[in-house]
């Protein structure tokens, strides 16, 4: 189980060095919201690869605490990937349900 822990920690730390690149990437908060989606992919990854039975009964005889910490990924991996646009919107000063559902399905602003 410490293993499993320790391999999501190293999976994300690349994303994590990003906020000592703030510079590059613009300010904090800005920083904040691109890598909160990036944190919540990762997560998701690992709630997928933790809820394939066969791999962890190989890995654990008992899988309920690899349920119980793929349930924990799950709900932190949706908070983060579904808190990225707002985070990034509310940066961008225009935060409204309605512009965004505007611009995502009317313009080409998504795809740029």
């Amino acid at each position: 189980m410490i293993g499993i822990i320790s391999a999501i920690v190293i999976s994300i730390l690349p994303f994590l060095y990003l906020f000592t690149q703030i510079k590059i990437v613009g300010n904090f908060n800005y920083a904040f919201a691109n890598i909160a989606g990036f944190i919540g992919a990762a997560f998701l990854l690992w709630e997928f690869i933790l809820g394939i039975k066969v791999l962890t009964k190989k890995i654990a005889p008992n899988p309920a605490l690899f349920i119980k910490l793929h349930i924990l990924l799950g709900v932190w991996g949706m908070f983060f990937v579904l808190i990225h646009p707002i985070l990034d919107r509310e940066i961008c000063n225009s935060f409204s349900p309605v512009v965004m559902a505007y611009e995502y399905f009317f313009t080409s602003k998504c795809f740029v």
